[in-house]
């Protein structure tokens, strides 16, 4: 059931309004540097000294019909393939982006919305204020659980928003909170969780240029944020020699070599064809700049190599044969 409020005011016409081909780029940062207590106009969130994390994320928007997956849900018409291994399944049109079902390849799960959730309505002014259900059904541990809740998107603030590389003028901000009750069959026990996330759009943009989430469940409370990186850095990365992997082709041992030891922290990740993670190694500068991984307990095929640290990434095509 679909509830909408809307007054006037300033707005964004393309939140989350995604094209095939789209790859979009963020920078893990540190939520705690993140204020999301101001609401109302003419204000500046300056986030220009936000502290980085290691490692970026990245998300593809491909064609459903070459993404895994998508016979298993009623007609996607755009997929977000992200580079923690997660496939997201949805129905967009003019006006709103609807959840259809939900893939983790690097922990098996999978998740299919029986009514579609409300990810996003387009367009939002200052002021508006929609709100919806949806209910889906899932499998953990060997147990199964029977989910329904509802979503709340609200156009909370609107001002001026500095960022470590830019500033943008004429920013809408976005909260949705989603509640969330989920329960278990076998046992009929019940448990509740509520993500509150701020996503902050340019006018005319597509992508959030920051996004800050926070998820509380009986389990505790997490956080998270993260920045639209500008594309002049898209895949730019202080010098990796090229990356220099090698052998490659390999069946046992791959080596590679650091560049620049002036960062501290980097993060090797191998993703397979299905999108899935099977390696994420953290690594320190003051290990040397060489380094080794043995693939010998991986099968023979082709893999991408992901190299990051806080200014970016650099990928590379890997094969392992026997």
């Amino acid at each position: 059931m679909l509830s909408l409020m809307q007054l006037n005011g300033q707005s964004v016409k393309n939140a989350e309004f995604y094209t095939t081909g789209n790859i979009y780029r963020y920078q893990s940062c540190n939520p705690q540097d993140v204020d999301v207590s101001q609401s109302g106009t003419a204000l500046l969130w300056d986030f220009s000294t936000i502290n980085t994390l290691a490692g970026t994320i990245h998300m593809e928007i491909i064609d459903p019909n070459i993404a895994p997956h998508s016979a298993n849900y009623p007609n996607p018409n755009i997929v977000e393939k992200a580079s923690d291994g997660t496939w997201v399944y949805s129905l967009q049109t003019a006006s709103e982006n609807r959840l259809l079902g939900f893939v983790s390849s690097s922990d098996n799960f999978e998740m299919e919305y029986s009514n579609p959730q409300l990810s996003m309505h387009r367009p939002q002014s200052l002021g508006d204020s929609i709100t919806d259900t949806y209910s889906h059904d899932y499998s953990a541990g060997g147990y199964t659980f029977k989910s329904s809740g509802n979503t709340m998107i609200t156009a909370d603030a609107y001002g001026r928003l500095i960022l470590p590389h830019a500033q943008f003028d004429s920013v809408l901000l976005l909260k949705m909170i989603q509640s969330q009750t989920d329960t278990m069959t076998q046992w009929s026990s019940v448990s509740s969780s509520t993500t509150t996330s701020y996503l902050w759009f340019a006018k005319g943009s597509t992508a959030p240029l920051l996004r800050w989430t926070k998820s509380e469940s009986d389990m505790g409370t997490e956080y998270s944020a993260s920045y639209l990186l500008p594309e002049t850095n898209l895949g730019i990365m202080d010098k990796v020699i090229e990356w220099n992997l090698y052998p490659n082709p390999t069946s046992n041992m791959l080596h590679f070599e650091l560049a620049d030891l002036s960062k501290d922290v980097w993060r090797f990740q191998l993703i397979d064809l299905q999108g899935r993670r099977l390696m994420n190694e953290v690594i320190f500068s003051n290990q040397g700049a060489r380094h080794s991984i043995s693939l010998a307990h991986l099968p023979s095929g082709t893999y991408t190599c992901i190299l990051s640290n806080t200014k970016g990434e650099s990928q590379s095509s890997l094969i392992i044969k026997d």
